[in-house]
């Protein structure tokens, strides 16, 4: 319990956002609305490092009687997703995704999480090398050799071919010809990564 005292008193409050307190059915207070406590929850929730991570461990401990959510992050790791079979994953690979949105999202020289789709499990981390973004069949075309699913082609087939099928299966009819494309280039990081404690970071 918060004990009142004469310097309590002396402090100010905001009348007017006060006005957007409300109880939630848990019994709790909050001045988010639902959809932003989850919009902003599910940035730790996507995080690479988020078992690992010291905020959200502390995070974690006052959950009992307080919810805390990051609206940004400098230490952030993107989690890209690999559906099992997962092949290919060694050293330094591409893998193909629809659309522009992680050529926006990564630059080189992030760190990224590669993720089993299936289960839900990292499987590795990696550097980002580089970014390519254009048009479905010229980036076929260039990326497919070095993509990480090229190594399971049949010897009669092509990586451009095999690639492609790989897709195809993927996104159905959301893939076509119009459909763009963004490849990231990844090093996989032989040593894993570890999540530096404040103290080693050295920080006060």
């Amino acid at each position: 319990m918060v004990g009142i005292t004469e310097r309590n008193l002396a402090m100010t409050v905001n009348l007017k956002r006060s006005r957007w307190v409300k109880r939630t059915e848990s019994g709790r207070f909050t001045i988010e609305t639902a959809a932003e406590k989850k919009r902003e929850v599910l940035l730790c929730d996507t995080c690479g490092i988020n078992s690992k991570c010291p905020v959200k461990q502390v995070m974690d401990k006052a959950d009992s009687f307080v919810t805390l959510s990051v609206r940004h992050c400098e230490k952030y790791i993107p989690c890209i997703g690999f559906m099992p079979p997962i092949v290919g994953l060694t050293r330094q690979f591409n893998t193909l995704r629809v659309g522009k949105g992680w050529y926006e999202r990564l630059k080189a020289g992030d760190t990224v999480a590669l993720v089993n789709t299936k289960t839900s499990e990292i499987e590795c981390y990696a550097e980002v090398v580089r970014l390519d973004h254009g048009q479905y069949r010229p980036m076929l075309e260039k990326h497919a050799p070095h993509n990480h699913t090229a190594c399971e082609r049949g010897p009669d087939m092509s990586s451009i071919e095999h690639v492609g099928n790989v897709m195809q299966r993927a996104h159905g009819h959301f893939l076509s010809e119009n459909s763009t494309l963004t490849a990231i280039y990844l090093r996989r990081m032989e040593n894993g990564l570890r999540v530096r404690t404040k103290e080693e970071a050295g920080a006060h």
